[in-house]
């Protein structure tokens, strides 16, 4: 009975031994597939490891982008690699029990290329449109759409955003984000704003205001110790008037034809008489002390409000007749300056602080601080909606700020080293400049998103704007030129 029992074992193992020999033979299987990019080329030469239980290989791309291995069964991992190529998916597990023909992976360049087409509205090319890339991984120059609208660049890497800019044109989207090969980067241009014309300077031009009833525009000329005035119909000059030296920033007090100047250098502001010609105008000069850079009118308290620098404080002057009647500690140094006059609330930035102090101006008191966690630079306030927008030149955003709670509601990328801003509260439009790339961003206040930039003049910093005729006006400090914006 034992020799009967061993023998059945026996037979029984052998036939294991022998059908497991059988599946070995019998079960390895081929596997195969494509190397592509997404637009469908060859990616050749590219190493595929085939690892599985008992193997082991290697074999590559051919010109086509195709490849296959034979002998293998089980799990089984396949890896692509190339030193100038990523893949997606970085890698595949499968289990093999039949052959495949279907192991694809999309190969992308490290250094890639894209192209796209922009046209207008009826489907027509538009030339001459500057194309930019922005990407912390690499530095690529800009490149222009071609008679018929195309554009190509290559060598891009990383995650890059691809902006359309020509004067005159909004585009839609306002900018694409690449971060492989595409030829598909396409915008829908449509009639925008642009730069109409400029203004020539003999020195650098500063802050600049606008008599809206006269139609006139002031222009500090902070290398002249002048304030330069132009017809905003024709853009001659009229005249000019005498300043102290290195006029800053400026404003207008239009019912009684005031004009205030921000001396920097000598700690003053200059009140000018400017419902005449020089000849006929009454100047005075009020001590501030301190470096005052930033001012705004207030109309309805018929004050103006100067930031003081090197005292860390704000002056506040009685329009008229012209005087200081308060000083406002600040304890920080101090920027820009606005006023809501609804709500007789004051912003000053503190550039240095990464902050923006609010004064209540009822008692001349510190009502919050609002930290930015940045460079606070320029900052304007539209009085309709109780926004308040702030420039912050080191994270190039432009901060949108609740008025009632002062809380962040957004922060809105626009150019490089925003500077100051002007608030059309009619279109709720705002404008800033973009002091290292030379653009003016214009935003939506509705959406609070930058529907176009435009190509201004060198070193844009103060900006301005004409409520009867839509104008907007910028300083191009380097390029010693104000632009207008239509």
């Amino acid at each position: 009975m034992a020799k009967k029992l061993l023998l059945v074992l026996l037979l029984f193992a052998i036939t294991i031994v022998l059908a497991g020999c059988t599946f070995l033979n019998s079960s390895t299987h081929t596997i195969s597939g494509y190397v592509k990019d997404i637009l469908g080329n060859a990616a050749s030469g590219v190493k595929m490891e085939v690892s599985y239980p008992n193997g082991y290989k290697v074999t590559y791309t051919d010109k086509n982008g195709y490849w296959s291995e034979s002998g293998v069964i089980g799990e089984t991992t396949i890896t692509p690699e190339a030193t100038a190529w990523t893949f997606k998916p970085s890698m595949k597990s499968l289990y093999v029990d039949k052959s495949e023909s279907n192991v694809n992976f999309t190969a992308n360049p490290v250094n890639y290329w894209v192209s796209g087409r922009v046209e207008d509205e009826y489907g027509n090319g538009l030339s001459d449109v500057t194309i930019t890339f922005e990407s912390s991984q690499s530095t690529t120059v800009s490149v222009k759409t071609d008679l018929n609208g195309y554009w190509k660049s290559d060598k891009l890497k990383g995650t890059v955003e691809v902006k359309p800019l020509k004067n005159g044109w909004l585009f839609n989207p306002t900018e694409v984000q690449v971060d492989g090969l595409r030829n598909d980067v396409n915008f829908t241009a449509s009639k925008g704003v642009g730069e109409t014309l400029y203004i020539p300077l003999k020195g650098s031009p500063a802050g600049l205001a606008v008599d809206n009833k006269d139609g006139r525009l002031f222009v500090a000329d902070s290398s002249t110790n002048l304030v330069m005035v132009y017809n905003v119909y024709g853009y001659n000059k009229l005249y000019e008037y005498k300043a102290g030296p290195y006029p800053e920033s400026i404003c207008y007090d239009e019912k009684d034809s005031r004009l205030f100047v921000a001396n920097s250098s000598t700690d003053t502001v200059t009140m000018i008489e400017a419902a005449s010609s020089p000849s006929k105008v009454k100047v005075k000069e009020i001590l501030i002390g301190g470096n005052p850079q930033g001012m705004a009118y207030d109309a309805n308290n018929n004050c103006v409000y100067v930031t003081n620098s090197y005292y860390n404080a704000v002056s506040v002057l009685s329009a008229s007749p012209t005087r200081i009647v308060a000083t406002i500690r600040i304890g920080k140094p101090v920027n820009d300056i606005a006023v809501n006059p609804v709500t007789n609330m004051i912003y000053v930035t503190s550039k240095n602080d990464g902050s923006v102090s609010v004064i209540n101006g009822k008692d001349n008191t510190l009502s919050d601080t609002i930290k930015i966690d940045g460079m606070p630079v320029g900052v304007a306030v539209n009085e309709v909606t109780n926004k308040i927008y702030v420039a912050d030149a080191a994270n190039n955003t432009l901060d949108v700020i609740d008025g009632k709670t002062d809380e962040i509601l957004k922060r809105v990328k626009v150019g490089n080293s925003p500077s100051h801003l002007y608030i059309d509260t009619q279109k709720n439009i705002v404008y800033v400049s973009n002091n290292s790339d030379n653009t003016l961003s214009v935003m939506d206040g509705k959406t609070n998103s930058v529907i176009q930039s435009v190509i201004v003049g060198k070193g844009p910093t103060w900006v301005s704007g004409d409520d009867k005729i839509g104008s907007v006006y910028v300083s191009n400090s380097t390029e010693k030129t104000v632009s207008v914006v239509h």
